[in-house]
């Protein structure tokens, strides 16, 4: 077992709520739900294959921003027949950057971190 199971097992042994869990855990006493290593296994499970992936140019986590950048990208650099506006954010996403980075970008949408950390705890705490 080596030191971060050791500590998440030392905290999950001495901690009664998901809140308490995440500060045990922790690096940091600042925004302590993204510096711990569940945090750090999230990110290398859903931010890091978006990086790896080729795509055309600039991306966003902020949906929002993502979406009106696709629309230009598509007005400015895809001969497309339809309005954008009228596709999806995740149809948008396949043009631009790919069926694989698409997939990945709506993976990481539908595991937001809070849930991803909170299926942990419930898991590791199911197994005690």
């Amino acid at each position: 077992m080596n030191k971060v199971q050791m500590s998440i097992n030392q905290a999950l042994q001495s901690t009664d709520n998901l809140w308490d869990f995440i500060k045990a855990i922790s690096y940091d006493t600042s925004f302590q739900e993204f510096r711990n290593p569940i945090a750090d296994e999230w990110r290398s499970k859903y931010i890091k294959p978006l990086d790896a992936l080729p795509k055309y140019g600039y991306y966003n986590l902020n949906v929002f921003s993502l979406e009106s950048e696709l629309i230009y990208k598509l007005k400015k650099h895809f001969p497309i027949t339809c309005n954008p506006c009228d596709l999806s954010v995740y149809q948008m996403c396949i043009i631009v950057n790919g069926q694989e980075w698409a997939d990945n970008y709506k993976s990481y949408l539908c595991n937001n971190l809070i849930k991803y950390i909170a299926e942990y705890y419930e898991n590791i705490r199911g197994m005690k």
